[in-house]
């Protein structure tokens, strides 16, 4: 809140520490939701990118099980701190081959969960990524409308499609009317991490533009990573700043 952020997203990567986040008491979960709102902040979504570790569509039965416990504690934990939106990353797996096989299964489990979050009264956001899948809006569109789900749209990460040389500023209009959020960060050729804003090759003037004339307005989240700086506050106020002179 110091730094001028209104809302946050909560992170659940793969990491065991990240995960046993899901494993909180109710009680310990509504605490966090309060001290949120009573520093004017809002828990607005989760980021289930554990999903990279258990995907949705391994091949491994037992995997893709404890995919959809993770989901499920997700949703539990949505529903009870609030939380509007889960992030989904489009990998069908991260860490093992991918294939018809494993595309297909990620969309026939996808519809599962989107069938779970219709019980939370929480929507499903569909994250472009870095793999053949789901790496422009157009395959992640036709992902949506093989689910068909009302429960399920669009949380575009435009600078995913920069890295990958996608031409994200013709690609950004095919979600029209389907964005419930959005992830910004910079981003080099191949590189998705850790590029400071503005250091980057992604166009923000352009991008914005256009997405002022598909009237998009949405919660907009800065996806950064914790590196353990002494000045991360200073940092992270800086990027919003630059992203506010932007928009």
């Amino acid at each position: 809140k110091a730094a001028g952020f209104d809302f946050v997203e909560l992170c659940i990567d793969e990491s065991d520490e990240k995960i046993e986040r899901l494993n909180y008491a109710e009680s310990r979960i509504r605490e966090i939701a309060l001290v949120a709102r009573e520093n004017g902040l809002v828990m607005h979504s989760l980021c289930l990118s554990a999903h990279r570790k258990y995907p949705l569509g391994s091949k491994d039965d037992n995997t893709v099980n404890y995919s959809i416990e993770l989901t499920r504690k997700a949703l539990d934990f949505a529903g009870i701190a609030g939380v509007k939106v889960l992030q989904i990353a489009g990998y069908d797996v991260f860490y093992e081959p991918s294939s018809e096989d494993t595309c297909s299964r990620f969309v026939e489990n996808l519809g599962r969960i989107a069938s779970m979050a219709r019980e939370y009264d929480v929507m499903l956001g569909l994250e472009n990524v870095d793999n053949e899948m789901s790496k422009t809006i157009e395959k992640c569109m036709s992902i949506l409308g093989n689910v068909d789900s009302p429960r399920l749209e669009m949380y575009p990460d435009f600078a995913n499609m920069s890295a990958q040389g996608v031409d994200y500023i013709e690609e950004m209009p095919k979600a029209q009317g389907h964005i419930i959020g959005l992830h910004i960060k910079d981003t080099k050729p191949d590189i998705l991490r850790n590029v400071a804003m503005g250091a980057g090759t992604v166009d923000f003037d352009r991008i914005f533009f256009v997405l002022r004339k598909m009237n998009c307005f949405v919660p907009c989240v800065i996806e950064m990573w914790n590196q353990d700086l002494e000045d991360s506050t200073d940092i992270i106020r800086s990027a919003l700043q630059f992203i506010k002179a932007k928009i």
